[in-house]
């Protein structure tokens, strides 16, 4: 709390520096703003998991409010310039957000500053599993607050020419659940886990932008210190394993980067049909990484092994590209680029293996070098009215060189000695249209065709396993959109749209599986979409859509139970309306009905624990607004949610309500 607090009052520094930047003394000055504020508070109460409502509607339970929007927009004389001020402050929830933007009277100076920060609230109950005890399904809220404080300066020495220096802080703070869970003495995997995360990067910027009359000339520096610590609990506690200690893992892992880049762009028209550009960027990444695993028990006939690992990374790129873009010819387009990336990584690490009866420290040395180039193609056709076609290819090869190097610290004794070579070759080809034949009528479609080979040679290699055991692995993809609007009247809207996505892997394992290419996986998904908007008349307005989202997953190269079909469904139908009763009294009415469904029997079949998604969710709304002056407003909106999750048994459930009042008032 005391952080945010603090990110906050440097917001309100820095904006109060914005608004006073430029400010005149002449005392007779005219006033020439706008202040809009609008207050809210908001009551929900809650039967059921209340862990499970905040995770779904990003709210506390109870009271919270504060002010929704406040807005000020001055241009007076005591200004100097054109200033906007915005916030939103939520007590209660961890919801803040205030921006401003001052420009000058010429337009040459400017500053944009704020702070805003938003909560996400994580439930980490356990999953359900007939016959065990609830005690295991503890229903606790995790939360998670997001956000960044910002300043650019910017300013024009030339009409052509913009500099703008900022520099941006982003965070992360809190604690959030895992979707992984830990196993019971019965073999059921439903112990709840979590993760700790203080995250936080400073970035600071210089953008140099001028044009020309036919070119154009960018370059964009950041300099970003990263830093990042982890905690990531899988433990047990004593009492649930009803034993004198507890059982599991804990992981803490810690990173610190600095990192530089520079992009450099540039652009020309050679003709008034040729435009060309071309760009190279350098990035260079320093850092340390941490990481360190603790297991318990550790003596005993179930004894584990911690691990501690600190790690020296230092990686760099060079990109460059070339693109251009002709035509029309004879409504013909054609445009393409290639793109070229050297790339090196170069990774030095301590490894501390530490045993019941011994500790041995490692040394690993691992350097990667990367080659990419990246080709990509496009022609265009617009000789049909109203209509537009396109086809276009993209193709990347990319060439992968990993040395490792494991051995013991004290000894010098290798351990393992690889030299890996991986070529991936990329391909993708699309092909689609627009067109509007009517004014009421609009057509979009497009298919698209991908595969990806990863060819894997390993040329020295003293400790056959993971991951060298894979000699390829090759994916293909299908994807199909088709998107339909109709104006059936001038009150009545429809539009209609269908994805489609299918995907297959294939592996070859010679050295542990068959030595033949084999169908490892199939990936499957549908989704339906139709909406309608009705306005009958000026007063009422009427928006509804239905979605229906099908996926498929099956590993059938695997010939084990465990590893079951995932084949599901999920159904979603949201509808609004809006009547303005008169020209001061509106209403307005939301509804939102979501259902979902899985099939994983084989899993249960085999003794596993069929982890389906299984749940139907409600949420309903209806609010009243009331103009009372040309200059005072207000709101009073009621909403309802039910949830039941058959994964969590009881404690999947819960049904809730809520009362906001809000003013909306100008002065």
């Amino acid at each position: 709390m005391n952080s945010t607090i603090s990110r906050l009052f440097a917001a309100i520094l820095g904006l109060t520096l914005v608004s006073n930047v430029a400010i005149s003394q002449d005392e007779e000055s005219t006033a020439n703003y706008r202040l809009t504020l609008s207050p809210v508070i908001s009551y929900a109460t809650v039967s059921g998991n209340e862990s499970l409502f905040r995770e779904h509607t990003w709210r506390d339970d109870g009271f919270i409010g504060g002010l929704q929007s406040a807005v000020l927009y001055d241009n007076s004389d005591a200004i100097a310039g054109d200033l906007r001020l915005e916030g939103r402050f939520i007590a209660g929830n961890g919801d803040y957000e205030i921006q401003g933007e001052w420009v000058s009277p010429d337009g040459n100076i400017f500053v944009n500053a704020g702070f805003e920060q938003f909560r996400k609230y994580y439930d980490n109950t356990g999953w359900y599993y007939e016959g065990i005890e609830d005690a295991y399904q503890r229903a606790t809220t995790f939360d998670m607050d997001i956000g960044r404080l910002y300043f650019d300066l910017g300013f024009k020495p030339q009409d052509n020419t913009t500099i703008v220096l900022g520099y941006e802080y982003q965070y992360k703070d809190g604690t959030k659940s895992l979707r992984q869970y830990q196993q019971l003495d019965d073999n059921k995997k439903i112990y709840p886990t979590y993760k700790d995360i203080d995250e936080d990067v400073h970035i600071f910027k210089l953008d140099i932008a001028h044009q020309g009359s036919d070119w154009a000339l960018q370059d964009s520096m950041r300099y970003e210190i990263y830093s990042s610590d982890t905690f990531r609990n899988l433990m047990i506690p004593a009492e649930v394993v009803g034993g004198t200690d507890p059982i599991g893992q804990t992981f803490e892992e810690g990173y610190d980067f600095d990192q530089f880049s520079n992009a450099l762009t540039a652009e020309k028209w050679l003709r008034d049909w040729l435009l060309i550009s071309g760009g190279y960027l350098y990035v260079r990444t320093e850092g340390e990484v941490g990481f360190e695993m603790r297991q318990l028990p550790f003596t005993g006939s179930h004894a584990h092994n911690d691990y501690m690992i600190d790690s020296d990374l230092t990686q760099t790129s060079h990109v460059f590209n070339l693109a251009a873009m002709a035509g029309p010819w004879n409504d013909f387009m054609i445009s393409g680029g290639v793109e070229l990336e050297l790339g090196n990584r170069d990774d030095s690490s301590e490894v501390m293996h530490v045993s019941p009866s011994s500790s041995q420290p490692v040394s690993i040395d691992a350097y990667e070098r990367k080659v990419s180039l990246k080709e990509e193609l496009e022609l265009s056709y617009s000789g049909v009215p109203h209509t537009k076609m396109y086809v276009r290819g993209t193709w990347v090869q990319t060439s992968y060189d990993l040395d490792e190097l494991e051995y013991e610290s004290d000894t010098g004794t290798v351990d393992l000695d690889r030299d890996t070579d991986t070529d991936r070759d990329e391909q993708r080809y699309r092909a689609g249209f627009t067109t509007s034949p009517f004014s009421s009528m609009s057509l979009s479609a497009w298919y698209q065709y991908g595969e990806v080979s990863n060819i894997y040679t390993h040329d020295v290699d003293t400790a056959s396993g993971y991951s060298a055991f894979m000699d390829s692995l090759d994916t293909n993809a299908h994807e199909l959109m088709v998107s339909l609007t109709l104006q059936h009247t001038n009150w009545l809207r429809s539009y209609w749209r269908y994805t489609m996505v299918k995907q297959d892997y294939y592996t070859e394992t010679s050295d542990i599986g068959p030595a033949d290419r084999v169908h490892g996986a199939n990936v499957d998904s549908n989704n339906y979409t139709v909406g309608a908007t009705v306005m009958p008349s000026a007063r009422l307005f009427f928006n509804g859509q239905f979605t229906w989202h099908e996926s498929r997953t099956i590993l059938d190269s695997l010939e084990n139970p465990m590893a079951a079909t995932w084949d599901g469904d999920v159904y979603s139908f949201l509808t609004s309306v809006n009547y303005a009763i008169t020209d001061k009294t509106s209403v307005d009415a939301r509804y939102l009905y979501e259902v979902a469904n899985n099939d994983q029997e084989e899993l249960a079949d085999a003794g596993g624990l069929e982890k389906a998604v299984a749940y139907d969710r409600h949420g309903a709304s209806v609010g009243l607004t009331h103009q009372f002056t040309d200059n005072l407003s207000g709101r009073v909106a009621y909403d309802y949610w039910h949830y039941n999750d058959e994964n969590y048994g009881e404690t999947g459930q819960y049904t809730a309500h809520a009362i906001t009042l809000g003013l909306t008032m100008q002065f």
